[in-house]
């Protein structure tokens, strides 16, 4: 938990979700997805995680980053995904990056994703780097 100026700030961490979110989160500001939030990074994992992350609206800010299983996310993982994809191993290599850098999530939902970039709550003043 972080202090200022007498007022607290109360940060869930989750990771390893892998598309399962029936889970009860306890109450907080700010909740903190360090990776690992789909089986694979297929579209439609992506946009079950965006959707579940709009539905928590007891958090001000729900941010986070990718890991390796949402390897869609990540430029060089989606590469060499293409790069087999060409050799004839299908697979499924859609990009689904626009689903994350929708500015709209972070406005009207408070939903950042960081790609190795700071991120700085205005309310807080907390920095967050992923």
């Amino acid at each position: 938990m972080a202090t200022r100026a007498n007022k607290t700030t109360r940060i869930v961490c989750i990771s390893d979700t892998h598309s399962r979110y029936d889970f009860v989160l306890p109450s907080g500001d700010i909740l903190v997805h360090t990776g690992d939030f789909s089986k694979s990074g297929l579209q439609d994992e992506v946009e079950y995680f965006i959707t579940w992350l709009k539905s928590l609206t007891k958090y001000r800010l729900k941010i986070f980053i990718a890991g390796n299983h949402d390897h869609t996310l990540d430029p060089i993982s989606y590469e060499r995904c293409w790069k087999r994809w060409h050799r004839g191993r299908k697979q499924n290599c859609a990009p689904v990056g626009h689903l994350i850098h929708d500015r709209s999530l972070a406005t009207n939902f408070g939903i950042i994703y960081l790609e190795e970039q700071l991120f700085v709550d205005n309310v807080t003043g907390l920095s967050f780097y992923g």
